[in-house]
């Protein structure tokens, strides 16, 4: 029997000497990111949770009302021709970005400006937290596991599943306020 005052639950950490030994990227030389834009980033495996739709429809709605701001997505998965081609057809392929698995993250991350997660559900996404400690402000789907980490309008957004317009607001909200 172990009393349950000893008990102490945590659902997920981040190896802080991790960020000892970032090289810093240059995303404009790096990727063609245009000089002076901010870059959006988000990060997962291309799978349906993701809700990758969500995603490029923020990045397109976002990108045809600003010319300073660039997305990026890291992350693979089967269906990543497809995203890329849907990018191409939108147009929107100068500012919109998928990189693909990447080793490098957290140097991808020190050079963004907003961390975006569009997911329908998570567990506990680490994600959110490599992000929270580069110092990124977050906008994230008010699903499970993201409000577990974010306390809305404290330490980052939380918006409605899918509500595509108020991801957006909070977005401009962060862009217009650095």
């Amino acid at each position: 029997n172990i009393k349950s005052s000893l008990i102490k639950v945590i659902n997920n950490g981040f190896e802080l000497s991790n960020l000892k030994n970032i090289n810093l990227v240059n995303l404009q030389e790096q990727f063609g990111i245009p000089k002076g834009n901010k870059v959006v980033c988000s990060i997962g495996n291309l799978s349906k949770h993701k809700n990758i739709p969500m995603f490029l429809n923020v990045a397109e709605k976002t990108i045809s009302s600003r010319n300073d701001v660039s997305f990026v997505y890291i992350g693979d998965g089967p269906k990543l021709k497809k995203y890329e081609e849907e990018v191409k057809k939108r147009g929107i392929h100068s500012n919109l970005l998928f990189l693909g698995r990447r080793d490098d993250v957290l140097s991808i991350l020190a050079m963004s400006d907003i961390f975006i997660l569009t997911s329908s559900w998570e567990g506990m996404p680490n994600v959110l937290i490599e992000a929270m400690f580069s110092k990124l402000p977050v906008v994230c789907t008010s699903v499970d596991g993201a409000r577990e980490i974010i306390t809305n309008q404290i330490n980052g957004f939380l918006v409605e599943l899918d509500n595509i317009d108020e991801m957006i607001d909070k977005i401009h909200l962060l862009l217009d306020n650095e």
